[in-house]
């Protein structure tokens, strides 16, 4: 059996925690004053089912820019994962492929999806009624498939805060979590432990042009 927790806290060390959930605030930070700036057009109800859209593309877009920083010790790639041709951020370390996914609760797996769930079989090498060992009990020399793991997070409409933040490892038939490592726990800002540059401003600004593309081509039809 593989040991699921080992390698989760080898390829998220303390310090790339923290950078995750750091990058998760900068995008909750950014996606709030891009809805203050356009609250008039956000108070009709026929456009309010676009913040949850605009959200996730936020987050998605700080870690993916975060990807190509030195510091950074996963990469980063566009994938399709269902027939309506959507594409997701996909980050892969040395153990582990990871997607990102908003939930309600603290610890929560997300919803089901066909591409959560078949990426999740592969988590069974991390249970314990799989072994590594044949029927000789000598190790097994088949290549082992990266597991899979979820960044999740949240966010409280009515503080205008993150929530929680996890990276979550579920089981291989995504029922519950096999693993959870709780980013906000133990977070103390960058500020004060070393030297990091947030998001300098034409990032910032660049975003904030992409999300007002983003509303502009889902409102085109309307």
């Amino acid at each position: 059996m593989i040991d699921v927790k080992a390698l989760l806290t080898q390829d998220f060390a303390p310090k790339v925690q923290r950078k995750i959930y750091s990058d998760i605030l900068e995008a909750i930070k950014i996606y709030n004053v891009f809805m203050v700036d356009n609250r008039i057009f956000f108070s009709y109800p026929n456009f309010s089912s676009l913040k949850g859209e605009l959200l996730s593309y936020s987050v998605s877009k700080v870690l993916n820019d975060s990807a190509f920083t030195p510091k950074a010790n996963y990469r980063v790639m566009p994938k399709e994962v269902n027939g309506y041709k959507r594409n997701i951020l996909h980050m892969e370390t040395d153990h582990f492929k990871t997607t990102l996914a908003k939930t309600k609760k603290n610890g929560q797996l997300p919803c089901k999806s066909k591409y959560k769930k078949e990426y999740a079989i592969s988590n069974k090498v991390g249970e314990g009624q799989y072994s590594l060992f044949g029927i000789d009990n000598e190790i097994q020399t088949v290549e082992l498939p990266k597991l899979y793991a979820i960044i999740t997070y949240g966010y409280n409409d009515i503080k205008k805060e993150c929530s929680h933040a996890n990276i979550l490892v579920p089981d291989s038939i995504f029922k519950k979590p096999l693993e959870v490592i709780d980013l906000a726990r133990n977070y103390i800002a960058f500020d004060k432990v070393e030297d990091y540059n947030v998001m300098q401003q034409e990032d910032i600004v660049k975003l904030h042009d992409e999300l007002e593309k983003i509303v502009k081509l889902k409102t085109s039809n309307l």
